[in-house]
């Protein structure tokens, strides 16, 4: 007759034997059906009933730290666990098993959903943020713009005016009778010139200066566009989530 407290042994499907791994401690031997007594008054059945209850109350007050991933099953195979699972239950309990298994397969996939949307819903916070930065960087660039926009255009008005009086005097000039009188209206004409040169270079120093600036401007709107674009991603990334969680 076996001893009661003998060990039951870990099984796993491979091409070589895997050791045997003790469940209480290395000085229990395994359980053997051959060791059965044929003169136990016991059935076969009842003498194996009584053993393995007898092993799980063993189980049951001291927990095995063995298996596969260390995570104390008996039977590291899970093909081989499922199929003893099966073949003991019976049709009733077997239905249900695979109800509740099913059950929590849609329950894992719908907290692994919503897990994944509230990393999404953190990455539009910083997304936002971000926007937030570039939003208030353009708006200090174009404080910067705007009065050089007011005064290219101040300097643009005064250039057309003095070309406008350039050309007055090219006409007087034509029309001088004599050259005492031409050699004055091309001295003016000579100093509109030259006034006309000095607000063109202002003209073109303004210019430079709103063209650095609108640069930057628009650099800073191709990356919130990105910005946009990636958000925009999320964003229907949670709408599918949301549907997805909703047909589970």
């Amino acid at each position: 007759m076996p001893d009661e407290n003998q060990t039951p042994v870990t099984h796993t499907q491979s091409a070589t034997p895997a050791p045997v791994t003790p469940l209480m401690h290395p000085d229990d031997k395994m359980a053997a059906v051959t060791a059965l007594s044929g003169d136990d008054k016991k059935s076969f059945a009842e003498q194996i009933l009584a053993q393995t209850e007898k092993l799980a109350e063993r189980v049951v007050q001291s927990p095995p730290n063995y298996g596969a991933q260390g995570d104390g099953h008996l039977i590291t195979d899970a093909g081989l666990k499922q199929t003893a699972m099966s073949a003991l239950e019976g049709d009733k309990w077997h239905e249900k098993r695979l109800e509740e298994e099913a059950q929590q397969k849609l329950e894992a996939q719908k907290q692994g959903l919503l897990a994944e949307k509230e990393t999404l819903k953190g990455e539009l916070e910083k997304v936002a943020r971000e926007k937030e930065v570039f939003e208030l960087q353009w708006v200090n660039l174009n404080d910067q713009k705007m009065p050089l926009d007011t005064e290219l255009q101040n300097i643009i008005t005064e250039e057309t005016r003095l070309e406008g009086e350039e050309k007055k005097k090219e006409q007087e000039e034509i029309a001088a009778g004599s050259d005492d009188a031409r050699r004055i209206v091309e001295d003016a004409r000579w100093k509109l010139q030259q006034e006309r040169r000095k607000i063109e270079e202002a003209k073109w120093a303004t210019q430079d200066k709103v063209a650095t600036i609108a640069a930057a401007m628009s650099a800073l709107s191709t990356k919130y566009q990105e910005l946009l674009a990636d958000e925009d991603i999320r964003k229907r990334r949670i709408q599918e989530i949301d549907t997805d969680v909703k047909n589970l």
